[in-house]
């Protein structure tokens, strides 16, 4: 025997998927004898899913706006955390940012939030401006924990 023919991977091939087709196929039919309406096989498009197909984004929001600093600044802050503790190591090609810039950075979306806060004070609705004084509170307290 050849080395060729030691490497060549076995194939296995799933026949329970055509089991399970023809099992719903004869649940389809049986619906439509009970209630005498035609059934329609599922689709793809009936299965549920985690994502939308066409990868939708988001409507742009308030709420996703401040998401989103919010997010950059814990991401900031978290990294600062990692990189004083030492387990922020950079991946080759990547420049390591120190803890005090990474708190700027966090530090400046903070200040950031707080700008949009002022100058939409009377603008927003009370989920809203719950939010952003809720978002802006708990960044605070842990800017405060990581700066120290």
């Amino acid at each position: 025997m050849s080395n060729a023919d030691e490497e060549t991977p076995e194939i296995i091939i799933d026949e329970d998927w055509k089991t399970r087709v023809q099992t719903e196929r004869e649940q389809l039919r049986q619906q439509e004898a009970e209630t005498g309406e035609p059934a329609s096989e599922p689709t793809a498009s009936d299965k549920p899913q985690s994502q939308p197909a066409d990868h939708a984004i988001p409507p742009a929001s308030f709420l996703l706006l401040v998401q989103m600093l919010a997010s950059q600044a814990m991401m900031a802050l978290q990294q600062a955390i990692a990189v004083k503790t030492g387990e922020g190591t950079p991946e080759e090609g990547e420049d390591a940012a120190s803890a005090p810039e990474l708190i700027r950075w966090a530090k400046h979306q903070i200040d950031t939030m707080a700008v949009l806060e002022e100058k939409t004070k009377g603008n927003l609705d009370d989920d809203e401006q719950q939010f952003l004084n809720q978002t802006l509170q708990e960044l605070r307290m842990v800017f405060i924990s990581v700066a120290k």
